[in-house]
């Protein structure tokens, strides 16, 4: 699990209150002082991990007084108001009650802001904190922490958007079509916030599942495959990172239609440059973040191709096109 982890409680009805818990190193230094609420907890959970969601979300411009900080981390270890966080970070939270998920990772919340030594260190974690987590939640359409995603979605609040037809194949098969009408987009995402900013690209490739929150529909995909509430793709069973993933990744990264269609096409030569190619069009707050906020992809790419300095001369992938 992360270094840090929010706690919701048991049940919906405790979750006025969230808690901060330290989990402190492997081995279990560096936590909390004993006697604070959280030590039984993170005690717990260090024993035995639980499942955890994690946020992909726009932090936005403005006030951010939400963050965690030197001032008030030894606090939130005691607990914080719920009601007191941006809208986007509560609607996250209700999400993971609505699924049974006790706890979930935020990046402004789980990372102490202004503790520099605090933020290198966690910062370039992004491939262990989005890869284990049990689902990450995409809040597309928030430009702002402020903004919030839940409410109508358009196609369920507008229900002539959508229609549905089908045609008889034989006495006991049909095929059933959608159509999305008047959108005025002719597609059912993006270019979403979310999809504009250069931290969440890899926010979008490294977790296992994700629930897209778009605006016009909810869209889900594992690594079983791919489905959006719209029924225009279907789910089912697919080879790991092929056709309906790969039609996610196409959508929901602006990966190019040129591409390997394999999922292991993204930790070739070819592949890296078009992820390199696909964050360079983004944008970042801080110029600084350039390296750090695709570290975690370049940690997956180095780490699925097998390649260490031992090796690189024997690497079918050339070292001049790996990270660093």
């Amino acid at each position: 699990m992360p270094r840090r982890i929010i706690d919701l409680g048991d049940t919906i009805d405790e979750m006025e209150t969230a808690y901060l818990l330290d989990l402190g190193t492997s081995d279990g230094s560096g936590t909390d002082a004993a006697g604070t609420p959280d030590s039984q907890a993170s005690a717990a959970l260090r024993v035995s991990p639980e499942p955890y969601a994690a946020l992909s979300y726009c932090w936005g411009s403005g006030e951010q007084s939400h963050k965690t900080t030197k001032a008030n981390v030894r606090q939130r270890r005691s607990g914080f108001a719920v009601s007191l966080l941006p809208k986007s970070i509560r609607d996250a939270m209700s999400v993971c009650r609505g699924l049974d998920i006790r706890y979930i990772w935020i990046d402004a919340l789980c990372i102490v802001q202004d503790d520099e030594p605090d933020w290198q260190r966690e910062s370039v974690r992004m491939l262990d904190v989005y890869a284990n987590s049990h689902i990450t939640i995409a809040a597309h359409t928030a430009a702002s922490s402020h903004d919030g995603f839940l409410g109508a979605q358009l196609y369920g609040h507008q229900p002539s958007c959508q229609s549905s037809f089908q045609i008889e194949v034989d006495e006991s098969k049909y095929l059933e079509f959608f159509l999305s009408i008047g959108t005025g987009t002719g597609k059912a995402w993006g270019p979403s916030p979310l999809m504009k900013r250069g931290w969440t690209l890899q926010e979008a490739i490294l977790p296992r599942r994700i629930v897209h929150f778009t605006g016009k529909e909810m869209f889900w995909e594992c690594e079983e495959g791919a489905t959006c509430e719209c029924s225009h793709i279907s789910h089912q069973k697919v080879a790991v990172g092929n056709g309906q993933r790969w039609l996610a990744k196409q959508s929901f990264c602006g990966f190019s239609a040129a591409t390997d269609k394999q999922w292991s096409g993204l930790l070739t030569r070819e592949g890296w440059m078009e992820i390199v190619n696909m964050y360079s069009s983004r944008e970042l707050s801080k110029w600084s973040d350039r390296f750090v906020a695709i570290a975690g992809l370049a940690q997956l790419v180095r780490r699925s191709s097998g390649v260490t300095k031992s090796n690189e001369v024997e690497s079918p992938i050339l070292p001049a096109y790996l990270p660093v």
